[in-house]
């Protein structure tokens, strides 16, 4: 085989990554095969990394953030050893060409790194938090001549380019202030929540480029004397 650092022939070497194949070529005057020995280059071959999230919304599948609670599957054409280190995601179903990684409940960036005998790459995600809710009122809920006031509203949980399907959230205990006829009431609980919030609720769906939440009804009634 021919080396090309040294620019001479040199004996085969298996390690090489190079193909040996022989070829045999006749002796038209002897009718003798003489035979050869060719290498063949091999290519090495280089790591391509694509990465899809479990949650089919938002329609971009193929972006690098997530929110907490999402999920991402990391695939390589070739087999690697992946190497990933952070509190920030879990790990599972790794295998010699596929990792899934969760993230947890804390914002940040994570790189997964895939290497190879020939090539070694790597992907960033970055995990955010939701920043923001937003109520919208379905219907508000009033009895005639009883000095009360209530709703009916989905939450929105914002921003919405990622997918928070796997947050859950509770509402906190919210206490009057009550003034005129009503001044007795100032210190009276929303709610008789234990603990101080609500159970724990779960997000519902992905619509219309919106993260919403749950159906909640908020009611405040006090009764005139």
């Amino acid at each position: 085989m021919y080396d090309s650092e040294k620019k001479g022939y040199v004996s085969f070497d298996p390690s090489s990554g190079l193909k040996r194949a022989e070829c045999a070529k006749e002796n038209n005057i002897y009718l003798i095969e003489n035979t050869y020995n060719v290498a063949f280059k091999k290519n090495k071959p280089k790591i391509e990394l694509v990465s899809v999230t479990k949650a089919v919304l938002p329609a971009n599948r193929h972006r690098t953030i997530i929110g907490v609670g999402e999920s991402v599957i990391i695939s390589s054409n070739i087999a690697v050893v992946w190497s990933v280190s952070s509190p920030l995601i879990n790990i599972s179903n790794k295998s010699i060409t596929t990792i899934t990684i969760t993230a947890l409940d804390k914002a940040g960036n994570v790189t997964i790194s895939a290497k190879s005998k020939y090539d070694e790459k790597s992907i960033t995600l970055s995990i955010i938090e939701p920043t923001a809710l937003k109520f919208e009122a379905v219907e508000k809920i009033h009895t005639e001549s009883v000095l009360d006031s209530g709703f009916i509203a989905k939450i929105y949980i914002l921003p919405n380019h990622v997918n928070f399907e796997e947050v859950k959230f509770s509402e906190l205990e919210s206490y009057a202030l009550g003034t005129g006829l009503l001044a007795e009431t100032t210190g009276m609980p929303h709610s008789q929540y234990e603990n101080g919030r609500s159970e724990w609720m779960t997000a519902s769906g992905y619509i219309e480029n919106k993260r919403y939440g749950d159906e909640r009804r908020g009611f405040g009634l006090w009764r005139a004397k």
